[in-house]
């Protein structure tokens, strides 16, 4: 005899993940690749030269250019993974995403649901269906311990 464990997901906890990466990925958008310069002017001062281990202005810049690269990087990897396992969705479930979580202005259930010509409660299991298969897309589901 087999003894066969079922895994089973947690549904609200992979939903919580999933808008917590959506969110991420709208704020990340508005991320421009600015790049910080040096000041090349020098500042006199009558307090004496501090004897701990600063960078220089060229040193910070380079720094802050760095760390921005850095988040530049990771923007365009999550849009590109955001945008490839939204495409992966059905028609409907798309279109929920893209106006709920997506969009400049979140859209409010309401009239999402009445865009699509479908009852709430049709419309909750339409976006739970989203939200989920968003999660086996991007690798992050939830599962029940």
């Amino acid at each position: 005899m087999v003894n066969e464990s079922t895994v089973e997901i947690d549904i609200s906890a992979t939903r919580k993940e999933v808008i917590k990466l959506l969110k991420k990925y709208k704020r990340m958008l508005h991320l421009t690749a600015v790049r910080c310069m040096p000041s090349i002017t020098s500042n006199f001062d009558y307090l004496p030269a501090d004897s701990s281990k600063t960078l220089n202005s060229l040193e910070s810049a380079a720094h802050r250019n760095i760390q921005k690269e850095k988040l530049l990087e990771e923007r365009d990897k999550l849009t590109e993974m955001i945008n490839e396992a939204v495409n992966h969705l059905p028609p409907d479930e798309r279109y929920i995403v893209v106006k709920k979580y997506l969009s400049e202005e979140n859209e409010i259930d309401y009239n999402i649901y009445t865009d699509l010509g479908v009852g709430k409660t049709k419309y909750h299991e339409i976006k739970n269906q989203a939200m989920t298969m968003l999660a086996f897309y991007l690798g992050i589901e939830v599962y029940k311990t």
